[in-house]
């Protein structure tokens, strides 16, 4: 005989060495005929997994509203679970919650140097607001720079410079938002041996080479024509690093300062 389970009653199980099945019945969440055991969330998760979509979001609903409502003063520490029941809804305030809870738990695996926990909640919080609202440019670009800086760490520097710092720099000019597309140039400049910078002008992307040792041409798409940006890739390409003896101390103090961050 099954009997009636609240959600509150689900989290109690949780940490419990085994759940049984669970399905919804007349509305309410009951243990109905056993299955493998299975083992704390984790097992909770597959459970759910196991049920036909409709009960599956409804039940994630639920268990991340009581979440919210048992952890209320601690949130934070909760987070990643929040983030994945509410990343499993239909609604848009769900899904909202979904990303927000993400990037705070990201900023917590960061924290304690969990860099590729970071890198997987960031992941999931950019696929949740695609779905949101794939429209939003500015937090889709602030959650690629969050992503660009777990990124670093754990020297995924190919991805950072081929896929997410130039979408994020596309976002950002696609937006006219010169801070966020800065910040996007610093994200590169972080990466060892990289030399970025925004230009406009082909004095400065020539210069940029020849007194700096620029390597990386930053671009907006949105403020530069397709003629210009061809001059300022031209002028980039053609210049060369000048070896002045002032240019040469300049970028040796940049040198010494990556090798002091290693």
């Amino acid at each position: 005989m099954s009997r009636p389970l609240r959600a509150i009653d689900l989290l109690e199980l949780a940490p419990v060495r085994r759940v049984p099945w669970i399905e919804r019945e007349d509305g309410r969440v009951v243990i109905d005929r056993p299955r493998p055991p299975v083992d704390g969330l984790r097992g909770l998760l597959q459970c759910m997994s196991w049920m036909l979509a409709p009960r599956r979001i409804r039940l994630h609903q639920q268990v991340a509203r009581a979440l919210e409502e048992i952890y209320a003063n601690r949130l934070p520490e909760h987070a990643p679970e929040l983030a994945e029941h509410f990343s499993h809804s239909s609604d848009s305030s769900d899904l909202e919650k979904a990303v927000s809870y993400g990037e705070m738990a990201a900023e917590r695996a960061i924290d304690v140097y969990a860099y590729g926990e970071a890198v997987r909640l960031l992941e999931q919080a950019l696929k949740v607001q695609e779905i949101l609202d794939p429209q939003d440019k500015s937090r889709q670009c602030d959650l690629l720079l969050s992503l660009c800086e777990a990124l670093f760490p754990i020297m995924e520097t190919r991805r950072i410079i081929e896929i997410e710092a130039p979408a994020a720099f596309s976002l950002a000019e696609s937006l006219g938002d010169n801070s966020r597309a800065v910040g996007a140039c610093i994200v590169a400049n972080k990466i060892k041996g990289i030399r970025a910078c925004l230009c406009h002008d082909t004095y400065s992307a020539h210069q940029g080479v020849e007194h700096d040792d620029m390597n990386i041409i930053c671009l907006g798409a949105r403020v530069i024509g397709g003629e210009l940006a061809f001059e300022l890739a031209t002028a980039f390409l053609e210049a060369k690093f000048s070896g002045e003896e002032r240019h040469s101390r300049r970028l040796a103090k940049v040198l010494a300062i990556e090798r002091q961050d290693q």
